[in-house]
């Protein structure tokens, strides 16, 4: 009687660690490269949000750059703009081929009606929502060897 209880106990540990496991992998974050596409749900209310057109969610870098990315893009932006219901759009973008490498936080969100020439910016209490980026490029700099004017043609 007491291996069958031994036996059961552990069935029910090993089938809880089966079912853990899954779990905890898929919340690892998986780092975004380049050309692959992330896209942002934004949501607005209250006046003025019937006539919202334009929409861009800024991404920046906040981890240190690495070395041999010296010169490559530390920002992006998702401007790519599908309304999905009242209030409610996806936008999207895909990744730069010369995005750095490392952590990237959500810095700014703008939007503005079609028919305005300026923009609206939302840059306070906005959610915390960092990415990856993995981008295996780099690029060495070469020496500036000379720069001359050339004569008034």
């Amino acid at each position: 009687m007491k291996s069958k209880t031994i036996v059961l106990a552990l069935c029910a540990l090993c089938a809880s660690i089966a079912f853990t496991i899954p779990t905890a992998v898929a919340q690892v974050p998986v780092p975004y490269g380049p050309k692959d596409q992330i896209s942002f749900t934004v949501t607005f209310d209250g006046p003025g949000t019937d006539e919202i057109a334009r929409i861009a969610v800024g991404m920046a870098l906040i981890s240190p750059l690495h070395e041999g990315q010296e010169g490559f893009s530390t920002e992006f932006d998702a401007q790519t703009v599908k309304q999905l219901a009242p209030g409610k759009f996806n936008v999207s973008t895909a990744i730069p081929d010369y995005l750095a490498s490392g952590t990237y936080s959500l810095r700014v969100v703008s939007a503005g009606p079609q028919s305005l020439g300026a923009i609206y910016s939302y840059r306070a209490n906005l959610p915390s929502i960092t990415i990856t980026v993995k981008n295996d490029k780099q690029f060495t700099q070469p020496n500036l060897k000379g720069v001359e004017l050339n004569p008034k043609p």
